[in-house]
């Protein structure tokens, strides 16, 4: 009788563990980062890419202007 006891609650509990709902997970974000110069002919074409990977909603699109670069041209 204990063992027919013990196997309906532990039916019972698994039951109920599986009819919990899942816990939803965060959705994922990507961070894309850009780092142009004054002086570079490629970074308008980046620039235009970043611009529409930041569109995305799941896309966190960071572009940092330097100018250690720009010495160079």
């Amino acid at each position: 009788m204990l063992r027919h006891c013990l196997l309906v609650a532990a039916t019972l509990l698994a039951g109920a563990a599986a009819a919990q709902p899942a816990p939803r997970l965060a959705p994922r974000l990507a961070v894309v980062e850009l780092f142009t110069s004054q002086g570079c002919s490629s970074c308008p074409p980046a620039d235009d890419n970043v611009a529409a990977l930041s569109l995305r909603p799941n896309v966190l699109a960071l572009s940092f202007g330097v100018t250690y670069w720009d010495r160079l041209g």
